[in-house]
């Protein structure tokens, strides 16, 4: 067959090269249903992933004290020992402290 044999629009080859094209573009890329999958997946693991990161696992509670006046150091290291902290302190008059601790 030459080139004046062909019917008009007819090229040789061109059905095996399309059938050739075809079947290496469904092998180079993945199925729909497959990135469909992977896309549904990854979804959820991040929304997985986030809610982790925003959950508040541990809240402390405190407790605090009021104590007018110290008698001494000692009295203030009796009660750090006991888990007491000085979170405010008042010099006017006579001296007030403010003490927190986590509560048990």
């Amino acid at each position: 067959m030459n080139s004046l044999d062909k019917k008009e629009g007819e090229f040789p080859g061109s059905d095996l090269q399309l059938a050739l094209h075809k079947h290496s573009c469904a092998e180079d890329s993945p199925s729909i249903d497959t990135m469909k999958t992977a896309v549904a997946v990854m979804f959820a693991v991040s929304s997985l992933f986030l809610a982790g990161c925003y959950t508040n696992h541990h809240v402390t509670k405190w407790e605090y004290m009021q104590r007018f006046g110290m008698q001494s150091d000692a009295e203030l290291n009796r009660l750090a020992d006991e888990g007491w902290s000085i979170v405010s302190f008042s010099g006017e008059g006579q001296p007030v402290y403010i003490l927190k601790r986590p509560r048990h």
